[in-house]
């Protein structure tokens, strides 16, 4: 299974670096597309809340012994609930509005697939990770998601600083949530060239 690891590792750590950095460049600007829409900053925070929720009803899932399926399918379907997520909210953001009631449900199935995908992209590279590997692997893990963040968050920054002077609040919005669904869907592209990873969460037969 050597081989297989080998190939595996760098989709998952290109999957954490793509689904997270596009989920946390959409939550660094969707309380300020609610709030530039009337939405009380409170109720703005309600939504950026549900997003937690939603995390941890996905960490909790992930790790349930009757979710008979393995750990790569899982991130998988992690990856594509943060990229619908992050879909609805880009289309929250073209049709203005508040977009509020889009932007609640996008927010909990983001969310929801972050817990799917956070927690299962550390299993799998331990699993695929020699023993004595497994130390600088997470950490590679980390640093991608943490290169994630940084930047799309900031790509995200630079099409806003772009289009807000000389366009409508939609079409800024849109475009911004748009850029960060698109990370979000080559994530699922990446997530899928994972190969096969056992669910060790699974009980035994």
């Amino acid at each position: 299974a050597r081989p297989t690891s080998q190939a595996g590792l760098p989709s998952v750590v290109n999957t954490r670096l793509l689904v997270s950095g596009a989920f946390f460049g959409a939550q660094s600007f969707l309380p300020l597309m609610l709030t530039t829409r009337g939405v009380a900053l409170e109720v703005a925070g309600l939504v950026i809340t549900l997003g937690s929720v939603g995390w941890m009803g996905g960490s909790w899932l992930q790790a349930r012994r009757w979710l008979r399926v393995s750990r790569d399918q899982i991130i998988v379907a992690g990856a594509a609930c943060v990229a619908a997520g992050i879909g609805l909210l880009a289309v929250a953001g073209w049709l203005g509005g508040t977009g509020l009631v889009l932007s609640g449900l996008g927010s909990v199935l983001a969310g929801l697939g972050m817990g799917l995908q956070s927690s299962s992209t550390a299993l799998a590279t331990m699993q695929l990770s020699p023993e004595a590997e497994i130390g600088r692997n997470t950490s590679s893990l980390q640093v991608g998601e943490t290169t994630g963040n940084a930047l799309f968050a900031g790509a995200a920054g630079t099409i806003f600083a772009a289009l807000n002077p000389v366009a409508a609040g939609h079409v800024t919005f849109g475009w911004v949530m748009t850029a960060v669904a698109l990370v979000a869907g080559a994530g699922v592209l990446t997530a899928r060239a994972i190969g096969h990873v056992a669910n060790h969460s699974l009980r035994e037969a």
